[in-house]
């Protein structure tokens, strides 16, 4: 997932989680990332705020937020809206939306809604094995262009170096 903030500009939204945790997740990361835009979604208006954001997005870029669990629990219909401001957004302005969630139990109530608003879904299980880890990455649903029409498991084991970071990249002014 921080890989993605290097590819252009990117937004990124955390959900409970300050600018400096994201700065930091960031600076040691294992790999190459940029320098995202971060604004943080206040407790108190997790929806209003993240819509106001995405009401001015520049064209072109990365939208993360993270995590969902949080704006899942919101009011149904609520959310739905939301949702619907994220896909309207990326597609006017030809940006690619990236909604983290997390396997948590129980699981929020509005899952499922998200779940259909994606176009690609995928699953992420990491397993350790002394100092590697092995991810194995599930594509459960694609939209679209019908290239995949199964779950399929990739293993995508890799090894990682500290590598150095790219180039900083705005995309709101600091003031928003």
């Amino acid at each position: 997932m921080h890989a993605i903030t290097r590819e252009r500009g990117t937004l990124y939204l955390p959900v409970g989680r300050s600018r400096e945790d994201v700065r930091q997740a960031l600076k040691t990361s294992l790999v190459q990332t940029g320098d995202p835009t971060v604004r943080e979604l206040d407790e108190r208006a997790l929806l209003t705020r993240g819509s106001e954001l995405l009401g001015r997005l520049p064209h072109q870029i990365n939208v993360v937020i993270d995590p969902m669990d949080r704006l899942e629990q919101q009011d149904r219909e609520a959310y739905y809206e939301f949702l619907q401001m994220v896909s309207d957004a990326v597609r006017a302005t030809d940006s690619v939306a990236l909604l983290h969630t997390l396997d948590r139990t129980p699981t929020p109530r509005n899952r499922v809604t998200t779940e259909r608003f994606a176009d690609l879904i995928l699953r992420c299980e990491t397993t350790e094995h002394g100092a590697r880890q092995t991810y194995q990455i599930s594509v459960s649903k694609e939209s679209g262009d019908g290239l995949i029409d199964q779950a399929e498991w990739v293993d995508v084991t890799e090894q990682f170096t500290r590598r150095p970071r790219s180039a900083p990249e705005a995309v709101l002014k600091e003031s928003d």
